[in-house]
């Protein structure tokens, strides 16, 4: 979803940004691990390779000319002798020459509140020119201010976090610079007071905040997949930060190794592997040691939002291998550590789309109700040894997964219900409901499908 184009600015004092810097929205950040939802975060990408001057600006600038003016009267024809004085009609009324075109000059804007990057979402779009620089944005990707509504609450800091390096610091400090210096875009006017509610809004509410409860997982191994990024590493940091040993798993390497050396004193083993693959499989397993606690199967991936007619045979294989096979595999093989204990759980990841049809595409969807299913049968044939099997249902979460709309049909049928979801969850506030679970605080909890969803299935 391209985001817009503007021309470059050639203050020495800030770096100019290019289309390439400026050019795209992830169409789902916001996902769980994960339901993709609505794309709601601007997320300009990185400058690139530099383009090419005709691909600098989609405006052409024109330079200012004076006005053209009228043509002169022509005098009528004189005699040769010395011409008697015209008399002058007291009802003739000289032509006027026309006025000379002055263009329109952008309105200064209100003094107001300096902004920054610690500034919410919702402060910006409410500030006269912060709010121009983003509709300015979105208006030249074709989009309003409803894909923001989701994440109104969000500083400026935490959407940087969430476009996986495409919203550069120097695009945040370019939107800073102008506001702070009431710097409105061209053409852009300053909206008027409202004088009522157009339409009903939320008030902002207090953020979350996560508290960690000490010792909750000491003395206990849990494994985590999907540990490198979203809700895993969240659930996977969460644990360790309260004393659990934790068996991290990713298949990417160098996510793994920066989340352990965030948390220098945690108990972290990494393991890089792929859950569809058995010896992987086996070598988590291993390398769990003799005794698994807890087992948090949050790894999965997306689909494109594709429908059936728009499914091939190799999307809808990779997304039930990873989703639900590679799952059934790793608790499968992860019983045999975990019954002896008579004592243990597992938490599952399935998603709004396990509930309903209108949350993802048709594999997303079919892998979703599939892990429901794992997990209610499981829990229901090993309750009485004490295992306990739960799964946690994510709504719209910032996450590192990919829910990029590749269908039209998709984006016709789905986008008009995202208006109506609730705020976009953190990763930490996933983590939350699927640690409860995993601990010891989740008793006679069994078999339960918990929707973490900011009341998106109450809908």
């Amino acid at each position: 979803m391209s985001l817009f184009h503007r021309k470059p600015k050639t203050d020495a004092a800030a770096p100019a940004l290019d289309d390439a810097a400026m050019a795209k929205t992830a169409d789902a950040v916001v996902a769980d691990a994960g339901t993709a939802t609505p794309a709601p975060v601007v997320m300009p990408e990185a400058p690139a390779a530099p383009v090419a001057e005709e691909a600098v600006s989609t405006t052409a600038t024109t330079e200012n000319t004076p006005p053209a003016t009228a043509s002169e009267p022509t005098p009528s024809s004189a005699p040769a002798t010395e011409p008697a004085p015209e008399p002058v009609s007291p009802t003739a009324v000289p032509a006027a020459e026309p006025a000379p075109v002055v263009p329109t000059p952008t309105p200064p804007a209100p003094a107001g509140a300096q902004l920054t990057i610690d500034s919410t979402v919702g402060e910006w779009l409410d500030d006269p020119v912060g709010g121009a620089i983003f509709r300015d944005m979105l208006a030249k990707a074709g989009q309003d201010e409803k894909v923001l509504r989701v994440v109104r609450r969000f500083s400026l800091k935490r959407l940087q976090s969430m476009s996986k390096g495409q919203m550069s610091d120097d695009i945040i400090n370019d939107m800073i610079k102008r506001q702070n210096a009431g710097e409105m875009p061209a053409g852009a006017s300053i909206p008027a007071p409202a004088t009522e509610a157009t339409e009903t809004t939320t008030p902002d509410l207090p953020l979350w905040e996560e508290k960690i409860t000490p010792d909750r997982f000491k003395g206990k191994t849990v494994i985590v997949t999907g540990a490198g990024s979203g809700i895993g590493r969240a659930t996977a940091s969460r644990v360790a930060r309260e004393s659990g040993r934790v068996i991290a798993v990713d298949m990417a390497e160098d996510r793994l190794k920066e989340f352990k050396d965030s948390l220098p004193d945690a108990d972290i083993t990494t393991v890089t592997g792929n859950i569809t693959k058995q010896e992987d499989v086996d070598k988590i397993i291993e390398t769990a040691g003799a005794q698994i606690h807890g087992l948090a199967n949050v790894a999965g991936i997306m689909d494109g939002m594709l429908p059936l007619g728009e499914l091939d045979d190799d999307t809808w294989d990779r997304v039930i291998s990873v989703n639900l096979t590679g799952m059934m595999r790793l608790s499968r093989a992860a019983l045999p550590k975990m019954l002896p204990l008579g004592n243990a759980s597992i938490v599952n990841i399935t998603s709004e789309a396990g509930f309903r049809g209108s949350a993802a595409g048709a594999a997303y969807t079919a892998s979703k109700h599939g892990v429901i299913g794992v997990t209610k049968n499981t829990a229901f044939m090993y309750g009485p040894q004490g295992l306990r099997v739960n799964a946690v249902a994510p709504g719209g979460t910032a996450t590192n997964i990919d829910g990029n709309n590749g269908s039209k049909l998709a984006a016709e049928r789905l986008n008009p219900l995202y208006e109506a979801l609730p705020d976009v969850a953190t990763p930490e506030q996933l983590a939350a409901s699927i640690t409860f679970l995993l601990s010891d605080d989740g008793t006679n909890l069994n078999g339960v499908i918990l929707p973490s969803d900011g009341g998106w299935s109450a809908q």
